[in-house]
C-alpha cells in the first residue's frame, strides 16, 4: 500500500511541475469567414456549362467559381464565376441553376451576367432570383476570399 501511495504522491507533484513548465504560449486561431462556410468551389463542368451560354464574340473563358446552396428555394444554386473575355479585363458575374452536376437550368442574375450571355435572366422567372435571394452575395463575396 505504502509503494502505491509513493508512486500517486511523485505522479501528482511530476504533473504539477509540468504544468508550470509551459509559459504563457497562446495560440490564436483565425475564425473561417461566415462566407467561406457554406460556399465550394464551382466544378469546372459547371463552369464551361455557363460559359457556353455567352453572348457572340465574347470569347468568355472561366478563371474560377464559388458555389452557394440557397436555402430560400428547393433547388437553387448560386455560382459566382471570375471569367475573361476578349478586349477587357476579368469579370465576375452571378448565375443560379438548378444542380451542380448537369444542370438543366441556368439562369442570368446579375448585371454582368446579363451583359455577357444569352442565359434568360432570373428576375423575369417564377420564383424570381435576384442577388437579393439567398446565397447570391455569399457567392461573389466568396470569391473575394
Amino acid at each position: 500500500m505504502k509503494g502505491i501511495l509513493i508512486v500517486a504522491v511523485l505522479g501528482i507533484a511530476t504533473l504539477a511541475s509540468l504544468v508550470g513548465c509551459g509559459g504563457t504560449t497562446t495560440t490564436s486561431v483565425k475564425p473561417v469567414p461566415t462566407t467561406m462556410m457554406r460556399a465550394k468551389p464551382a466544378p469546372d463542368a459547371l463552369l464551361q456549362a455557363i460559359a457556353s451560354g455567352e453572348k457572340e464574340g465574347v470569347g468568355m473563358v472561366p478563371v474560377r467559381g464559388m458555389v452557394v446552396r440557397s436555402d430560400d428555394y428547393k433547388k437553387a444554386y448560386f455560382v459566382a464565376m471570375e471569367f475573361s473575355a476578349t478586349d477587357i479585363d476579368n469579370q465576375v458575374g452571378v448565375w443560379v441553376t438548378d444542380a451542380i452536376d448537369d444542370p438543366s437550368m441556368i439562369l442570368a442574375v446579375d448585371g454582368t451576367a446579363k451583359e455577357f450571355a444569352v442565359w434568360p435572366a432570373g428576375g423575369k422567372t417564377d420564383p424570381e432570383f435576384s442577388m437579393t435571394s439567398d446565397g447570391a452575395e455569399e457567392a461573389k463575396a466568396a470569391l473575394s476570399e
